[in-house]
């Protein structure tokens, strides 16, 4: 590959690069002044300069990912400011660039009710791609996490509709045995300790051909959300209590307590996991690298609480619970065919998803629970109701496999080209199953899955008795593509490029969603996905970029790019109004687009002392996604509901104030504008004009770091805000809740004493309650927050 020995060296000063590309150690042997050191990313597929790349990234190198405690999804979210998420804690997050969040649901992990991710994660070149939620994966042994905003369709393809993040591991190296072991603990105020250990050896097996890399952690994170004492029965709906049902006068509500699961700091979560890989050498000119990537998530209780029983309070009948097992295998081959540099990666990705989620107070605040849960007497007056006891219990297996072979020439001539072709399978097998424990009064019969149609993870004939309603999906979708971009450098400061992508989408669901019969088990009142055609979709969508670079420190870029994400099917095909009997939702939902026009600027001044990036941006956003509940029922549909706009700015800086002193920080302003519904969703929409869902006008960050000399150790201190502004929950008028604005404090110590590195840092400095996210979709609003305030110990020793 081209001047291959010069991008080695550089991708190794890129490793042992500071914080946002700044040195971690203030102390150099001479008397030269300090400067911000070139950061190397690969935004682009090839190692490039990130003052190089005409398209807005993100990166968090190594050494600030450990000097910020950066491990786990909600950490490298908060250090993003073009980013945001919404979820109920560990393995059921989703990411949203740019103020790309329609109307996310938030119940749970679970590909059957949601769309396809609008953000890809990658780790290296490879997708961790599934339906619903993005992978919760530790962050250990890594090069730095980029992370690219707006739209990165002609690249990175469907999932890549409004950005991409990638985590970038460290590689063997061939000639050098070294390894590092760390040890870290934190308490929680008001919560539980928790520890962790993990380690990497790099062993070179073969002097310049083959060598081995293992990283192996186990993670156990603290609780802090207790699950106190409390009762519940019917008395407590508010639809009884309004008079909206009617009572038989010697009317019967059972209750019940939830004694035996009691227990503070219940909210618990296990990583555990490792990555081996090995890269050989096989000549001068081809490399093979190739890896097996492994995670068992635990979570136990919930990351949210419940306000009205207290600060960090909730009541809970049933053992909340989530197995989140993923196994990835990987492999990218690299080489040179004459003049052209060649790369061919594929993986295979196979998850699995068990959980037992309560909702038994869900009967507090939705009407339609009495069907399941009571019995009414010849009046149609409710004569008995059993004690609310409800769980949902999610299954999936997700398996996804993706070939790419992609041809660049040398990046050093005027006229370079980089493009291939693109191959993926995926295949996502769900049963969702709500069970209730009131058959008996209710008068249900044991439910069993629509006739003749596929069982996916079902098992045939009656379920248990206790399962009032399931649905069982197999989705499935394959795509090809071909893309490539060309760049010309009309003069020495002025260059073209342009990029296209031509995909090809199958897109088949089969299976059949079960509501619960009442009388007998041969009712179909359901409805089969099998009997509904496969769809397929296929479009080209462009990107077009000019880069006049001032002079050597100073670039200008303008860019117009396409994203989109795959459509779907809705679990129980068309919806039609129960009144009208016009169709409200269809059985399949177009995939939604985004438009980008974008300008912006890279800088490097004063000597390299400052850095200062950023870009002003344009999205139109077609065809929406929008998911809400069909009249009458709790069934989540989707529909493309219509087309939304947003104006944003973006920057970022790092500035070495002095030879000690380092400030860096990031910013991102968005309006964002829900511009037209299409006819026949306003109900369950919000006006034309509301803003769109988790995205603030404002956020940003702002962190000091200051190196000293404690003793002749090398040492340092920072001290870092991160402040959101208010944003809404969502779209639907019915639910859409506010999220309050907040700000967060962190600080942290550490010194290096050569193979020895120690740090200490405190998250959450003022014990702050942000609303990361709120709902009430599961009976009474629930809160995501921070954790409160924590102190936590690393040490480490490199060998």
């Amino acid at each position: 590959m081209y001047k291959k020995d010069r991008l080695y060296e550089a991708i190794t000063m890129a490793i042992a690069s500071g914080a946002m590309g700044v040195s971690g150690s203030a102390f150099a042997q001479d008397d030269a002044p300090r400067r911000l050191e070139e950061v190397i990313v690969t935004a682009s597929k090839r190692a490039e300069n990130l003052q190089d790349v005409p398209i807005s990234v993100q990166s968090m190198d190594a050494a600030m990912l450990e000097e910020r405690a950066i491990t786990t999804f909600e950490d490298w979210v908060k250090n993003a400011p073009s980013v945001n998420f919404s979820g109920r804690g560990p393995g059921q997050n989703s990411i949203f660039i740019r103020g790309i969040a329609g109307n996310p649901q938030d119940i749970r992990k679970s590909g059957g009710l949601s769309s396809s991710p609008a953000v890809a994660l990658y780790l290296d070149d490879a997708p961790l791609i599934t339906n619903g939620r993005n992978m919760d994966l530790y962050i250990t042994d890594m090069q730095r996490i980029e992370v690219l905003p707006g739209p990165q369709g002609t690249l990175y393809g469907g999932s890549s509709q409004s950005g991409t993040v990638r985590l970038v591991t460290n590689k063997p190296e061939f000639n050098e045995f070294s390894g590092n072991v760390a040890f870290s603990g934190h308490t929680i105020n008001k919560g539980e300790a928790g520890w962790g250990v993990e380690g990497t050896v790099n062993i070179p097996v073969i002097e310049d051909r083959f060598a081995v890399r293992l990283t192996a952690y186990e993670i156990h994170k603290g609780g802090w959300i207790d699950n106190i004492p409390g009762t519940t029965s019917y008395a407590d709906s508010e639809f009884f209590q309004d008079g909206t049902f009617t009572l038989a006068n010697d009317v019967v509500l059972h209750e019940r307590d939830n004694a035996n699961q009691v227990e503070d700091d219940f909210n618990e979560a296990r990583y555990r996991g490792g990555r081996l890989s090995g890269k050989l050498r096989i000549s001068d000119d081809w490399e093979l690298t190739a890896g097996v990537v492994t995670q068992n998530l635990h979570v136990d209780g919930v990351f949210d609480y419940l306000p009205r029983e207290g600060d960090l309070n909730v009541v809970r009948f049933n053992s909340d619970k989530l197995k989140d097992d993923i196994l990835q295998t990987n492999w990218n081959l690299e080489g040179r065919l004459g003049w052209l540099d060649v790369v061919y990666n594929g993986s295979y990705l196979e998850q699995d998803i068990t959980q037992n989620s309560d909702y038994s107070i869900n009967h507090e605040n939705v009407i339609w629970m009495p069907f399941y849960n009571c019995a009414y007497n010849a009046a149609r007056e409710i004569q008995e109701c059993a004690a609310p006891d409800a769980l949902f219990l999610p299954r999936e297996e997700n398996q996804y496999m993706h070939h790419e072979l992609r041809f660049s020439t040398d990046p050093a001539k005027p006229l370079r080209f980089i493009g291939g072709a693109w191959y993926s399978d995926s295949e996502n097998k769900l049963l969702n199953s709500w069970t209730y424990h009131a058959p008996e009064i209710a008068g249900f019969v044991p439910n069993e899955p629509f006739p003749g149609t596929t069982l996916g993870l079902a098992q045939p004939g009656p379920q248990d008795p206790s399962i009032a309603w399931f649905h069982t999906i197999v989705d499935q979708s394959d795509e090809l593509a071909f893309f490539g971009e060309l760049t010309y450098d009309i003069t020495d400061q002025l260059s073209a490029s342009f990029g296209v992508r031509w995909f090809d989408i199958d897109i088949n669901a089969l299976g059949s969603f079960n509501p619960a019969p009442k009388t007998q088990a041969s009712q179909d009142i359901g409805g089969s996905l099998d009997a509904i055609p496969p769809a397929n979709e296929s479009d080209v969508i462009f990107k077009g970029n000019l880069t006049y670079r001032l002079t050597d420190d100073m670039m200008l870029y303008t860019t117009f790019s396409q994203g989109f994400r795959r459509g779907r099917f809705n679990r129980q095909g068309a919806v039609f109004d129960p009144v009208t009997g016009e169709q409200v939702f269809p059985a399949f939902v177009d995939s939604d687009s985004l438009d980008n026009y974008e300008i912006g600027w890279k800088t490097q001044l004063f000597d390299d002392r400052l850095r200062f990036n950023g870009a002003v941006y344009f999205i139109e956003w077609s065809g929406m996604h929008f998911t809400s509940s069909i009249p009458g029922s709790n069934i989540a549909t989707t529909a493309n509901a219509g087309n939304a706009e947003i104006l944003g700015v973006e920057a970022d800086f790092n500035a070495l104030v002095t030879d000690n002193l380092t400030v860096s920080g990031a910013v991102s302003i968005n309006d964002t504008e829900l511009v037209s519904v299409r006819e026949g969703t306003e109900r369950f929409v919000v006006p034309v004009g509301s803003e769109l869902s988790l995205t603030p006008t404002f956020q940003g960050n702002l962190n000091f770091r200051y190196d000293f000399l404690l003793n002749g150790i090398e040492s340092y201190a920072t001290f870092g805000i991160q402040h959101r502004g208010e944003a809404f929950t969502n779209l639907d008028p019915f639910g859409r809740q506010p999220l309050d604005a907040y700000t967060l404090f962190d600080a942290s110590v550490g010194m290096d004493l050569g193979q020895w590195r120690a740090s200490m840092r405190v998250n959450n400095l003022t014990d702050a309650r942000p609303e990361f996210y709120k709902s009430s979709i599961q009976g009474p609003t629930r809160i995501t927050s921070a954790r409160p305030r924590s102190l936590s110990f690393r040490v480490s020793y490199d060998f």
